[in-house]
């Protein structure tokens, strides 16, 4: 067996090279993707505690899927909020629905940054959001979305501009009413976009929060 197995080596060397290369840039590939899905979840997840030291509590559901990278959490409704509002001896609670969302600029492009783009409904309740408004007013209609300084920068956009939001297609455009920073020191990174409640429902396809 191992004289054939030599004897094809020999037959046909450049068939066992290109095999041999295969395998070991598809290890590689596998162990880099591992481990940069450990290092952006990690990211993500102290962005956001950093940005919200000043909270005491998040209620979470219980219901949990784990797989080889992370654990994926079942969602809940947005009215449990109301429910913690009437424990004694909370101060305020809000729904923090969040997902994937990314402004297009005029020209057809998405404006790129260092990590991954957000969207989110905004929280007014000045002590429980992590970003405050820096031009114009809070997002108040279906229609209205507010971006983060840097984006509104870089995407030359101002102030009543209509523009396309991803995942939603061309026709349907949101105004863009304001501009905001973080208000800590912590940095998402990406581009963030801040909606009413239900604008954001719209955007990422669900009224239920993390």
């Amino acid at each position: 067996m191992i004289q054939l197995t030599l004897r094809g080596i020999r037959s046909h060397p450049f068939r066992y090279f290109a095999t041999a290369i295969a395998i070991i840039l598809g290890i590689a590939f596998f162990t880099a993707t591992s481990v940069l899905t450990e290092s952006f979840e990690s990211s993500i997840n102290s962005s956001i505690a950093e940005s919200f030291t000043d909270i005491d509590g998040a209620v979470r559901s219980s219901q949990t899927i784990e797989t080889d990278f992370f654990d994926l959490r079942q969602k809940i409704p947005a009215s449990t909020a109301d429910e913690v509002r009437a424990i004694e001896g909370v101060a305020s609670a809000e729904p923090y629905l969040a997902g994937y969302a990314q402004v297009v600029t005029e020209n057809g492009k998405t404006v790129d940054g260092s990590g991954s783009p957000q969207g989110f409904a905004w929280i007014n309740d000045t002590s429980l959001s992590p970003f405050e408004i820096t031009d114009g007013e809070v997002p108040a209609e279906a229609r209205d979305v507010v971006i983060d300084q840097d984006t509104f920068a870089d995407g030359g956009f101002t102030l009543g501009d209509d523009v396309r939001i991803l995942p939603l297609g061309a026709d349907d455009p949101f105004t863009i009413v304001g501009t905001m920073s973080e208000t800590g020191d912590a940095g998402f990174g990406g581009q963030a976009l801040a909606f009413s409640f239900d604008g954001a429902v719209e955007v990422l396809g669900t009224s239920d929060v993390d």
